[in-house]
């Protein structure tokens, strides 16, 4: 007791770089404003924060007796380098100057601690003084707003007026800081920076006409200085505001002058933009239209393209068992790289439905425990997801009652290792010896499979020879061309020394050789769906194509009879025996996991139950109560399901309200297709504008180009 409070009571360890505690107390004692100065940048980049405090202390108590304007200053600049705005207003106030230069420097610094220390009223009344009411006063000094980090660098600076509109906005003073905007700055593309800020001041106090009055003014005083891009995007503002305003035919009139600027300036995006609210403008709401259009489009350049991957692997009207396996499964994994979680978990239950039906058992697995694992965070969905578990799990065989009662993970893990030590025993006893010079011993599945693997290599895109992936083999998958080479040459004299038949080297070359090609494939097949993922479009033989990594993936899995036959090829009998001892235990191994698993799977589902409860005056204990990220996720789903089942314009605006709230791009911009296509019904929108669009979209290759986002609402639901 008494060692553990004398090492609580001892000083924690200083970091390297930091002084010693007799060099920091002598800094203290005797150190200049500029030693102390450089001790603070120290400290402050080691994080000593007790020696931060006791440098400023003493920085602040460095010259308290002086009447020196010039030592105030260094004093007030020195704190402000510590991080100290507190202590160097303190220092301020031991003098005033009443005018001249040095009342202007009073004032500077009385603001930069102000703004430093985010007490706006004061840093706002610094400046106000300096300027004594003079607009001009405020446009014409610059404030450092940063110092310069190092020596070819700059101060980053900024006009006073700008600042003290920001401080006047933050103090909710925004009539003032509208005011103060609405001066002439030093250049015409200042001053149309400026009436952008201050007509989006006006429009948020409830003013859209006259927001719309200023932002329009702006653009030609934008236009007059060239800032095309500036004006570009008053002209965006000013049909916001004009919209907001009800103010249709002049928003048309601002909409038609975009058009023809983006046009003068071939600026393709600029003129989609325009082209896209002229459909706005033809529908019953224009204001609604031009906001969803506004939030979708960036939605659209993030999700879009593989949104329409998505929803084109909706199912067809006919087709097979194994094709609707396939396109279920790829629709999944294009999912999970879209982030749609909704749609993901609507796929996997539709996934596990299908497996369940067909008897797939290896597949049923996989989509119950990815399932599981993507249900995380939303107990609703994990509900789901733990039901169709357990009754995956019940339709295991059961081990006998009496292996039940006494198993132990633990004791039966170190049997499996000791089987797997004994395998290994038999398999030196089993394998072949080269003789010299090939003093290296080689199991026959791995020298089978490592020399089909060379010889399946693929050429060298740059200077390493690709082999296809191994299960026994021991080389890389990427190797010199010289080098496999080289070991080509000396895996085949050293099968040749092994004292093989003919017959049985040539039944191993074809049948290994028959299992790399399996193996290259499957790789190939999942490096082309990565690939297709990337590039956001599908290749039309996409299904087959999964379809076929999924028989591959079911006979290549590490407990399938096809690769335990091959590990059993050129084993002696005691080798066999071994090795059917250890898969027998791999196998049990796998059972008791599932059956654990099984076993804690009702008390997770009782935890999930009581988290979906509304009433928390129900019995369920309160660490199962949900929370309110686990509360919002629920109403997610129940939002989509809702909407699924009967899409509505309400039911898909209150979905992508929550969908926004939950950062789901993906679903959220489902929601608004859906709203937009309600909106702009077929036949509503001139064809000649249609037209443009599309024209327009595929010259600039965006993705929106690739799907039917304007059309009517997917047939899925």
């Amino acid at each position: 007791m008494l060692s553990a409070f004398l090492v609580a009571l001892a000083p924690a360890p200083l970091p390297p770089g930091a002084l010693s505690e007799d060099a920091f107390t002598e800094l203290l004692e005797t150190g200049t404003r500029q030693e102390l100065i450089e001790g603070c940048k120290r400290v402050i980049s080691l994080g000593l924060d007790q020696r931060l405090r006791q440098l400023r202390q003493t920085l602040l108590m460095l010259n308290t007796e002086t009447s020196s304007l010039a030592v105030v200053f260094a004093d007030t600049r020195a704190l402000l380098r510590c991080k100290a705005p507190d202590a160097a207003l303190q220092v301020l106030e031991r003098i005033s100057p009443n005018v001249g230069p040095e009342r202007q420097e009073w004032l500077l610094l009385q603001w930069r601690a102000a703004s430093d220390g985010l007490d706006q009223r004061r840093a706002a009344l610094a400046l106000d003084r300096l300027s004594e009411g003079s607009a001009e006063v405020l446009d014409a000094q610059l404030l450092t707003l940063a110092e310069p980090q190092a020596p070819s660098e700059l101060p980053i600076q900024r006009s006073a007026l700008d600042v003290q509109a920001d401080q006047l906005e933050a103090m909710g003073h925004e009539r003032a800081a509208i005011e103060l905007l609405l001066q002439e700055g030093q250049t015409a593309q200042l001053t149309a920076q400026r009436r952008q800020r201050a007509a989006t001041l006006l429009a948020a106090e409830g003013e859209p006409e006259q927001a719309a009055e200023i932002a329009g003014a702006a653009v030609d005083v934008a236009a007059s200085a060239s800032a095309w891009g500036l004006s570009g995007a008053l002209l965006d503002d000013q049909r916001r505001y004009q919209l907001a305003a009800a103010d249709l035919q002049g928003a048309e009139q601002t909409n038609a002058r975009r058009l023809r600027l983006g046009r003068r300036l071939a600026d393709g995006m600029g003129e989609r933009a325009a082209v896209l609210s002229a459909i706005a403008d033809q529908t019953s709401d224009p204001a609604l239209a031009q906001q969803l259009l506004d939030r979708r489009d960036p939605l659209e350049r993030r999700r879009g393209a593989l949104l329409d991957v998505l929803l084109s692997l909706d199912a067809p009207a006919q087709e097979g068992p194994d094709e609707r396996l396939a396109r279920l499964d790829l629709a999944v994994q294009v999912a999970q790289r879209l982030g749609h979680q909704e749609r993901l978990m609507d796929l996997l239950l539709l996934q596990e439905r299908e497996t369940r039906v067909r008897g797939k058992t290896w597949l049923r697995d996989r989509v119950t425990t990815l399932a599981m694992k993507q249900s995380g965070g939303n107990p609703a969905r994990r509900l789901q997801a733990l039901y169709r578990r357990q009754r995956a799990l019940l339709e295991d065989p059961v081990l006998p009652l009496i292996q039940r009662q006494i198993w132990d993970s633990k004791q039966e893990q170190e049997r499996l290792l000791a089987l797997k030590r004994q395998e290994q025993v038999v398999a030196e006893q089993d394998r072949q010896l080269g003789f010299a010079p090939f003093p290296v011993t080689y199991r026959l599945p791995a020298l089978f499979e490592d020399l089909a693997r060379l010889a399946q290599a693929q050429p060298p895109p740059g200077e390493e020879l690709s082999l296809p992936p191994a299960v026994f083999g021991v080389l890389p998958q990427q190797l010199p061309p010289a080098e496999a080479a080289s070991m080509a040459s000396q895996l085949r004299q050293a099968l040749q020394t092994m004292g093989l038949s003919d017959a049985v080297i040539a039944e191993g070359t074809e049948l290994f050789r028959h299992h790399v090609q399996r193996l290259a494939r499957r790789e190939w097949l999942q490096a082309a769906l990565s690939a297709d993922l990337d590039a956001e479009v599908l290749s039309p033989q996409a299904v087959q194509r999964r379809a076929e990594w999924l028989a591959l993936e079911q006979e290549l899995d590490s407990r399938s009879e096809s690769l335990r036959a091959l590990a059993r090829f050129g084993r002696s009998a005691a080798g066999l025996q071994a090795l059917a001892a250890l898969h027998q235990q791999e196998d049990l191994m796998w059972s008791g996991s599932r059956q654990q698993e099984l076993q804690r799977l009702p008390i997770e589902i009782l935890a999930a139950e009581a988290k979906l409860q509304s009433d928390l005056a129900t019995g369920f204990q309160l660490r199962a109560v949900s929370t309110p990220p686990e509360q919002a996720a629920i109403a997610l789903s129940e939002q989509w399901e809702l909407f699924t089942s009967n899409p509505t314009a309400d039911s898909a605006t209150e979905l992508q309200q929550q969908a926004a709230a939950a950062n789901q791009d993906a679903l959220e911009l489902e929601a608004l297709r859906f709203r937009l296509a309600s909106l702009l019904p077929a036949g509503v929108v001139e064809p000649l504008l249609l037209e443009q669009l599309r024209g327009l979209e595929l010259r600039l290759r965006s993705p929106q180009s690739r799907g039917g986002h304007l059309g009517p609402p997917s047939s899925s639901r």
